[in-house]
């Protein structure tokens, strides 16, 4: 990995500093990696114009490294969450004590100033922001002590109050030039279990009401809201981060005229984004929502059945696509086009599932070619199974599961292959004539 920081870059960051008495150190917090439990990193401490601070990237290969969920290190009070015109997209928390960790070149924030955190909840994802980021994905961290006493701790460059960090234990960055491979998190508190995973829910064609769940179970849902949905004719549901606020919400694509209509919250209201398109000309075009260009928030496009193309769009607007390309899909019956981050590079492809033999065929790039994964599945002997794509166990990762509209079932699997499912559980979905199966992250935290 390069150096990704340097000193004279960020110097304006802690400029300004005040000067007060000195405080006692309260005891070092239980600081754990800040990522999913049981991922490696790499962590590098380079020379001492950046020692004790730590880039971090995800192992092996740094494969995964953006858009990786990025947790509290150990609970506490956010002080700062905001975009700096170097940094990009920063997270500073108190620990209490004197004690704070700090975060930078984030893809997405999930918290707010004020906000209490606990320990292993996820705060934003990995990311590039920030010119001195040098465009490389990373994680650059640090741990400080606000030995001033004035409620807040510098970082960024030398002088700050950055210190040699501790992570279960062990010492890290108290030295230059050290690199240290396949470090793993113990991160493992209970607030892992939902963050930065996707759950599922429901929209009933009836009525116009959604109803989601933030657990992978059977229960009543977290959230549910009416619409007038109901008297738009082929309405067909959108999900995704519109917003780049960790969460996943909702929206709708009218086939009658060709617009699009998102909204950021999970309530009922006006659309916080809408646009024209010329999408009603095309003959049953397949609406497609994914983040295409890493930027933490989703967009859409469209797959067109009559010759196989897919057109994709980084805005919420119409325009050009940003990314088109041609595949033999066409000559599928019945292929069902599929959306998401295979491999964690924090974008989303695509690829699709053949209902003729239950294969599965997905690609990591916005391009055709060979697939990228394919496995077989019995999947073809549930008549009418409904696919579903996402991020089952907070990997960073999308991967493939299925909803039995039969019984109302659902069935997710962890890896891209086939096997038994990491994760099923029943419902009485199938008493809700039409039902529409969502996934998505609704609660972001």
């Amino acid at each position: 990995m390069r150096r990704t920081l340097t000193t004279l870059a960020i110097a304006s960051l802690f400029a300004g500093a005040m000067t007060t008495t000195a405080t006692a150190a309260g005891p070092r917090p239980d600081f754990q990696l800040p990522f999913v439990c049981g991922q490696k990193w790499q962590l590098n401490s380079y020379d001492s114009t950046h020692a004790p601070a730590l880039d971090m990237v995800k192992e092996p290969n740094q494969v995964g490294t953006e858009g990786a969920p990025f947790l509290a290190a150990a609970a506490g009070t956010v002080r700062q969450s905001f975009y700096h015109h170097n940094a990009g997209n920063m997270i500073q928390i108190d620990h209490g004590g004197g004690w704070f960790t700090t975060g930078i070149h984030l893809q997405s924030r999930a918290v707010s100033v004020g906000q209490k955190v606990k320990q292993g909840q996820q705060i934003g994802k990995v990311g590039k922001t920030g010119p001195t980021s040098n465009g490389h994905p990373h994680l650059h961290f640090e741990q400080a002590f606000d030995a001033n006493g004035d409620g807040r701790a510098t970082w960024g460059a030398v002088g700050s109050e950055r210190v040699a960090q501790v992570f279960d234990g062990k010492t890290y960055g108290a030295k230059t030039g050290e690199t240290w491979n396949d470090v793993p998190s113990n991160n493992c508190g209970d607030e892992q279990e939902t963050h930065g995973v996707d759950s599922a829910g429901y929209y009933d064609p009836r009525d116009g009401t959604f109803h989601l769940r933030n657990s992978q179970s059977d229960g009543p849902s977290n959230y549910g809201w009416d619409t007038a949905l109901e008297t738009i004719p082929g309405a067909v549901v959108l999900i995704g981060d519109w917003n780049g606020d960790g969460k996943d919400s909702t929206g709708y694509y009218d086939r009658r005229d060709g617009t699009f209509h998102l909204r950021n919250a999970l309530d009922e209201g006006a659309s916080n984004a809408a646009w024209d398109t010329a999408l009603e000309t095309i003959p049953n075009a397949v609406i497609l929502t994914g983040d295409w260009n890493g930027d933490g928030k989703d967009s859409t496009g469209y797959y067109n059945p009559t010759d196989g193309t897919f057109h994709i769009r980084n805005d919420h607007s119409d325009g050009a696509s940003n990314a088109a390309w041609d595949t033999g899909l066409e000559t599928i019956p019945g292929a069902v086009v599929l959306t998401g981050d295979w491999n964690g590079d924090g974008k989303d492809s695509t690829g699709y599932y053949d209902p003729r033999d239950g294969t599965f065929h997905l690609s990591n790039d916005h391009a055709n070619g060979a697939s990228d994964y394919a496995w077989g599945t019995n999947l073809e002997s549930v008549p009418n199974a409904v696919i579903l794509t996402g991020d089952w166990n907070g990997d960073g990762k999308d991967s493939v599961g299925y909803y039995n509209p039969a019984d109302g079932s659902f069935h997710l699997r962890n890896a891209l292959n086939d096997g038994a499912s990491d994760r099923a559980w029943d419902t009485g979905y199938e008493s809700v004539p039409g039902v529409v199966a969502l996934t998505g992250d609704w609660d972001g935290a």
